[in-house]
């Protein structure tokens, strides 16, 4: 009966120890769960508003399956991943930043690798074509017109008028300009340019010819009423600061008037043209022995005695832009 009992002690003791066993190795395995293999990242692919992040796998060691997260700015951007690279967009040009990649194993045990970049600065883009018209062309003035270029950016555009490759005006906001002081009868050719502010410019070209002046043929009439052809004058030149060697103050001019008159320069009394003329006049003048007459034998003008301020010289006559003369039988309007 002894001999019994000491068996099934014997039995119950094994069963023990094995069930004990048993349990120790379960608890060791629960606890020997290790990290996902070290990796790294980099950056590639950088721009004024993105970039990629590409990591190399990680390796668990126990099997376990690798998912990646990525985190910038201690903000996740994405989980779950299992690809080895992300596109990260919705940067601020110029900046730099710091973001990390995080490998996890599903049990709670995870790898990080860091990384840091700097966006480039933003790109510049110029303003968009637009097109410029010319309208209300006359003698001296031309009218430009331009649409709108807008810019990507949504910088301020300014628009610059250059005319024969002189600067006309510049920082102009409107989409209009009128040319004034031109020539009659030439050929124009300028550029518009838009520009932003940055460095950012887009133009475009124009050409037209200013009207021709009215002819203004002789008509051989010396009525002064006879206003049918309407012309303005040319430019009027006067410097009276000159004094020569031998003391005589010198009026330089082209004898153009300043005011409006109605026959073309050409068509009047051959004196009377627009080239440079020098008139010299003694800056201490005495008093003759003798009077000069002003007047021929026959009566007409033989002196000029003067030059006006705008350098139209002084007659005894009727003033030199109103003078006519009968090409056919060369009576002045003063006869």
């Amino acid at each position: 009966m002894k001999s019994y009992f000491n068996q099934i002690l014997t039995f119950l003791l094994i069963v023990f120890f094995l069930a004990t066993a048993s349990c120790g190795d379960d608890e060791e395995t629960t606890l020997s769960n290790n990290n996902p293999g070290p990796f790294s990242a980099i950056v590639s692919d950088i721009t004024a508003t993105s970039a990629t992040v590409n990591w190399t796998a990680s390796t668990d060691p126990d099997g376990d399956n690798v998912t990646y997260s990525v985190a910038v700015e201690g903000q996740t951007l994405f989980s779950g991943l299992t690809v080895t690279s992300a596109n990260i967009t919705g940067l601020d040009a110029g900046t730099t930043y710091n973001g990390v990649v995080t490998a996890e194993d599903g049990n709670d045990d995870e790898t990080t690798a860091t990384f840091s970049f700097t966006t480039t600065d933003a790109m510049n883009s110029n303003p968009e074509s637009f097109i410029v018209t010319v309208s209300d062309i006359t003698t001296n003035t031309a009218g430009l017109s331009w649409t709108a270029a807008n810019d990507p950016d949504g910088d301020n555009v300014t628009y610059k008028v250059l005319l024969a490759g002189s600067e006309i005006t510049s920082g102009e906001t409107g989409l209009d300009f009128n040319l004034t002081g031109l020539a009659p009868g030439t050929d124009y050719q300028g550029r518009v340019i838009a520009e932003d502010g940055n460095g950012g410019s887009s133009e475009d070209t124009f050409m037209f010819t200013t009207a021709a002046p009215a002819s203004c043929a002789n008509d051989n009439s010396t009525d002064q009423n006879n206003r049918d052809c309407d012309m303005g004058p040319d430019m009027n030149t006067y410097d009276d600061t000159a004094v020569n060697g031998a003391g005589d103050r010198e009026v330089v001019t082209n004898g153009i008037p300043t005011h409006e008159y109605g026959n073309q320069i050409q068509n009047m009394v051959s004196e009377l043209d627009d080239s440079e003329k020098t008139y010299r006049f003694n800056n201490t003048p005495s008093k003759a022995a003798s009077t000069t007459s002003i007047t021929k034998d026959n009566g007409r003008p033989d002196w000029r005695f003067g030059v006006a301020t705008n350098g139209v010289a002084i007659d005894p006559a009727p003033a030199e832009p109103f003078i006519f003369q009968n090409t056919t039988t060369g009576e002045f309007n003063w006869d």
